[in-house]
């Protein structure tokens, strides 16, 4: 990150996360500034890693995912080593949906994918 953001950064990426698929023409209507510097800040943003990528939300209920599971992990040791080995284990698992390093009583909260059976 080589450079601090402003209030019209900080709108940009506001309305980036509730809608990715702006055009810079709507993008500059929310946020009262023209197109063409609304695409150069949202380059410059991505170019400097504030923006690392663009993901869609998935309807889980219409996938048949109506169920949402958290499991709670405690690791034997909270080291790297076994950090590393154990988010690398996890993301051969297609079913886990989201993971994340927690403080506390437990190391890991993850989330699995759980369908509906009907």
């Amino acid at each position: 990150m080589t450079t601090s953001l402003d209030t019209i950064d900080h709108k940009i990426l506001k309305e980036l996360l509730t809608d990715a698929r702006l055009t810079h023409q709507q993008l500059s209507e929310r946020i009262g500034l023209s197109p063409s510097p609304c695409a150069r800040r949202i380059r410059k943003l991505e170019a400097d890693g504030y923006i690392t990528g663009y993901s869609a939300r998935i309807d889980e209920a219409a996938m048949g995912f109506g169920v949402s599971i958290f499991v709670s992990v405690k690791l034997d040791q909270q080291v790297d080593n076994k950090l590393v080995t154990f988010e690398q284990e996890l993301s051969k698992c297609p079913e886990v949906v989201d993971c994340w390093l927690m403080t506390g009583s437990f190391d890991y909260l993850v989330r699995p994918e759980q369908r509906l059976s009907h």
